[in-house]
Formats: structure tokens, C-alpha cells, sequence
């Protein structure tokens, strides 16, 4: 018994630094999946956690790549409490750089994510007051980053369309309470909502993105229990 986890160890090891080499690779172009960490998705604690999957949304001069979680990976609140907030003080964002982190990638993979400025704007349309920026290794997508409506530039090429913004939720999303929808599908699969960092109508709701892919900027209230999280960070070569 020993011999076989050793051997599984070793393997483990092995596949992270293909995954590794393979987020780091030249040949991997915006729009491409990798896999980086492992975190928890069919919802069978028997066998360990899955590799986690990641859409390559830019790839910077200094050879890191801006990564977003291909399915929604958890389901959080914006915030545990019904209270006026914003990013920089949500529980979302201390789940995301402290028990999500910690959860996900070893020290090695650690190394590997890069701590950023992340800007938050103030919000279109309401004129709902962002927050200040924040440096994070982990954090979501905001409305200007999914869509072009508001300075008419896409941040990122990814996202065409409504259909290029939905997402399905993983196994163990849909266990923790993530809504998955009956009418929108992807490959067969139920997609759900997901978070933006984004304020919403005021500061007591959050902007989402819907099940059928459309940025909803009114938002919802932060204490929400049934939306999901995709992830966003920086990995350095």
C-alpha cells in the first residue's frame, strides 16, 4: 500500500510540472484550456480533487497568462451579510485569496501566481461607487473585462457574445447550491450565474453574469446563496 502511494505521489508530481509547461508553452494561444492546481468538481471525496481547468484570456509581455476558470468552480455569496459593500471588503474576495488558494494549489503552484493591482472601477449606468484598487493573486472578472458596452474596446478577445460568456457549474458547485438551469445548456450541460467584482445598482447588489450569457448590471443582492465562482489570476512562466 505504501509502494502505490508513492508511486502516486510521484505521478501527481509529474503531471503538475506538465501542467505547468503546458500553461507556459508559446504554442498555447487566447481561447486555449489548460490545467493548473486541482480543486474539488465531480463531488466524489473518494477520489481527490480534479485538475482544474482554465481558458487563457491574455498572455502578457513578461510571459504570464491572464487565466479564467473554465466552469464554475464553487458556490459563495458576494458577501455573508446583507451590508453595503464592495470588492475590496466582500468575504468572496478573503474566500478566494485565503481557503480558495490554500485549497487549490501547492507551494510549488503558488510560486506561479502572480500578485496584481486589481482595478475597480466605479460602476456604469447607476454611478454606484466602486472601491479602491486592490492587490490580489485571485479575483473576478469585472463588467467592463465581459464586455464591450461600455468603453466600446473588449478587454478581452474571449468574449464575443453571450453564448462565449455562459458556463456550467461543476458537480460539487451544484452540491454547495449553485443554480443550474433546465433552458440554457452548454455541450448538454445546465449553465448558471457567476459573479463579477463589479457593484451593482448600489452597493447592497453585485453584477452577474446570467444563465443565458448576459451581463446583468443591476446585479443582485450580495447576501445572493444561489450564484457561482470562476476564479481569475495571473501565472507567471
Amino acid at each position: 500500500m505504501k509502494k502505490l502511494l508513492v508511486i502516486a505521489l510521484i505521478l501527481t508530481m509529474v503531471l503538475s510540472g506538465a501542467v505547468l509547461a503546458e500553461a507556459e508553452s508559446a504554442n498555447q494561444d487566447i481561447g486555449s484550456v489548460v490545467a493548473f492546481g486541482h480543486y474539488e468538481q465531480d463531488n466524489d471525496m473518494s477520489n481527490g480533487k480534479e485538475p482544474i481547468e482554465w481558458i487563457i484570456l491574455d498572455k502578457r509581455e513578461d510571459g504570464s497568462v491572464v487565466l479564467l476558470s473554465k466552469y464554475a468552480l464553487d458556490c459563495k455569496r458576494y458577501n455573508d451579510e446583507y451590508t453595503s459593500v464592495a470588492w475590496g471588503t466582500c468575504t468572496l474576495r478573503t474566500w478566494l485569496n485565503e481557503d480558495f488558494y490554500n485549497a487549490a494549489f501547492s507551494t510549488e503552484e503558488q510560486a506561479k501566481i502572480k500578485t496584481v493591482k486589481v482595478a475597480n472601477e466605479d460602476k456604469p449606468y447607476y454611478a454606484t461607487k466602486g472601491d479602491e484598487d486592490m492587490e490580489d493573486k485571485v479575483w473576478l472578472l469585472s463588467i467592463n473585462e465581459v464586455t464591450d458596452s461600455v468603453t466600446g474596446e473588449k478587454v478581452y478577445s474571449c468574449f464575443t457574445d453571450d453564448s462565449s460568456r455562459m458556463c456550467v457549474p461543476t458537480k460539487y458547485a451544484v452540491a454547495q447550491g449553485a443554480y443550474q438551469s433546465s433552458d440554457y445548456t452548454v455541450d448538454g450541460v445546465g449553465t448558471c450565474w457567476w459573479w463579477l467584482r463589479s457593484p451593482g445598482y448600489d452597493r447592497w447588489y453585485a453584477a452577474y453574469v446570467g444563465i443565458d450569457g448576459s451581463v446583468d448590471s443591476y446585479g443582485t443582492i450580495v447576501r445572493y446563496d444561489f450564484s457561482s465562482v470562476r476564479p481569475v489570476m495571473v501565472v507567471l512562466p
